[in-house]
């Protein structure tokens, strides 16, 4: 997924502000420059991307000058900035410099110093994003047959802000091959991912027809999670293909409105239909809203077709 749009600014973090350079375990200094991530900015990466994941620092690029006082105290000014964007839920490196050429410099010395840490997400990265300079690397976390999790750096050059932009974030897809629900003990919750409590869960619990396996994400908008569904169904009768794919969305359809979600027309496109359902507390009160897009569309692989679903919460 690219992130490379800053949808909304939090506080930008200007980082290197130290106490003592020599105090500072993480950080190797010579001649008045900071050739390392300073313990701000590696607190600020466990924070938002996990501990053990770190952007790579080119101490050819990222160095921080280091301005030495007649006291003891030491101030240093950084030329890159860490932002975290929560709407996206990415953390941004970004280097201020008119040389849109320095986006292969930085991506060649990932590539060349962590080689067996990042790889190119080749699916990603094609050629006409190579073209335009849009590079994907990856860092494998977890690859079970249920979590494929990796961490990836999105390297490219921002026009509007005239900089080399290194987006960091976690891209986590959960895969199972029956539909999750609490009836699973290895299954994540779809309520989970939303981050509502347990007895909202059976409002995300279907059972789609002819399914083949599951893959969903779960990603953040605007500050509020959404999960994107892919459900994967297996042609297994002796009616034509078309007529069982549409069956199986109209089937998943059918269990939406079983469950009290209304279709929204005024919401819905030519590929996505809007189901919602809006939850009330006892004093009938509403507490959040629930939308569901269905994709009207599928697409078939081998027997199987897929099509997807997300769902959204608002508040």
């Amino acid at each position: 997924m690219k992130k490379n749009i800053k949808l909304l600014l939090l506080t930008p973090v200007l980082l290197g502000l130290l106490a003592g350079c020599d105090q500072n375990s993480n950080t190797s200094t010579s001649n008045n420059y900071v050739y390392d991530w300073t313990e701000s900015d590696l607190l600020l990466m466990n924070d938002y991307l996990g501990e053990g994941n770190i952007i790579p620092f080119d101490p050819s690029l990222f160095y921080t000058s280091i301005s030495l006082y007649t006291s003891s105290s030491q101030v240093s000014t950084s030329n890159y900035l860490l932002t975290y964007y929560f709407t996206t839920n990415v953390l941004a490196l970004t280097y201020e410099t008119a040389n849109v050429e320095i986006v292969d410099d930085y991506y060649n010395f990932v590539l060349t110093n962590y080689g067996e840490t990042f790889v190119i997400d080749k699916e990603l990265q094609t050629a006409n994003s190579e073209q335009e300079k849009i590079y994907y690397l990856y860092k494998q976390l977890d690859n079970t047959s249920t979590i494929n999790s990796r961490f990836y750096l999105n390297i490219y050059y921002d026009d509007n802000l005239s900089c080399l932009t290194v987006d960091a974030y976690i891209d986590t897809k959960y895969l199972s091959t029956s539909w999750p629900n609490q009836n699973n003990q290895d299954a994540i919750l779809i309520s989970d991912l939303l981050m509502l409590d347990r007895e909202y869960a059976s409002l995300f619990e279907f059972e789609p027809m002819y399914l083949n396996n599951v893959s969903y994400a779960c990603y953040t908008f605007n500050g509020y999670p959404y999960v994107d569904i892919d459900i994967h169904c297996e042609y297994n009768t002796s009616h034509d293909e078309e007529d069982v794919s549409i069956a199986c969305i109209e089937d998943f359809i059918s269990q939406l409105l079983a469950k009290n979600y209304l279709l929204d027309s005024a919401n819905s496109t030519a590929e996505y239909d809007n189901y919602y359902q809006i939850i009330y507390d006892d004093d009938n009160e509403p507490l959040f809203a629930i939308d569901c897009y269905v994709s009207t569309y599928f697409s078939s692989n081998n027997n199987t077709w897929k099509f997807n679903v997300l769902f959204y919460i608002s508040y």
